[in-house]
């Protein structure tokens, strides 16, 4: 018999079977489908553990009024919705999914890239309006022979990396924690204000820490 509970706070995925056979015999999961601590605390207020998605933030209030849970588990990479220093306090553990959809954020990211360079939601519009004009959405660039900046050289801005060389682009990373050819993918490494000045395109994927947080401030757009 379960002794232990386990609260998820949201989920966004239709199945929960590989949580409840994960936890079969070893605790009982009870899934939620909130959006605040409001909405999840009345029943997470007994729980030993506590899965979460996107309900936040968990900050310190929040986790004493959990006074069992003994860990906070993310479905995802960053943990910037919750209060690591409170749960370092509380002697809660937080831990998060560091290879969480490394290749679909990847991709995202060049379907972004290829939308600004082409300009696709501006000339989608004026199509839907009847219009078949170039002139309106120039300048419009190719991405071979552009640079592309990435801030952050994780394992989703060096896969960001390897397509967008495959394009024909050219590669800086900017992170205080990886060296020069560290990893055998494309990219120079630059400081931030170096990879700043020379790129035609900028794409942010530090996580977002007190360190890191406005760091897109007017003087980076100077």
């Amino acid at each position: 018999m379960a002794s232990a509970k386990v609260v998820l706070t949201d989920y966004v995925w239709e199945s929960l079977d590989v949580e409840q056979k994960t936890l079969e015999g070893l605790a009982s999961l009870v899934a939620l489908k909130t959006k605040t601590p409001a909405e999840f605390l009345p029943e997470a207020a007994d729980c030993d553990a506590l899965l979460n998605t996107y309900a936040g933030p968990i900050t310190a209030e929040v986790m004493a009024r959990m006074p069992k849970c003994k860990i906070i588990a993310r479905y995802g990479i960053g943990v910037d919705t919750i209060d690591l220093e409170a749960a370092t306090a509380a002697g809660i553990i937080v831990t998060n999914n560091p290879t969480y959809c490394i290749e679909e954020v990847a991709e995202q990211t060049m379907a972004l890239l290829l939308a600004s360079a082409r300009k696709v939601a501006f000339y989608d519009r004026l199509v839907r309006a009847g219009r078949w004009e170039v002139p309106p959405g120039k300048p419009m660039f190719r991405l071979a022979g552009r640079t592309l900046g990435l801030v952050g050289f994780g394992n989703i801005a060096r896969a960001v990396a390897v397509r967008a060389a495959a394009f024909g682009m050219r590669v800086l990373y900017s992170d205080p924690f990886v060296k020069d050819g560290q990893f055998p993918v494309p990219g120079e490494k630059r400081e931030f204000a170096e990879l700043l000045a020379e790129s035609d395109f900028v794409s942010l994927h530090p996580p977002l820490v007190p360190e890191t947080r406005g760091m897109m401030n007017d003087a980076a757009f100077a």
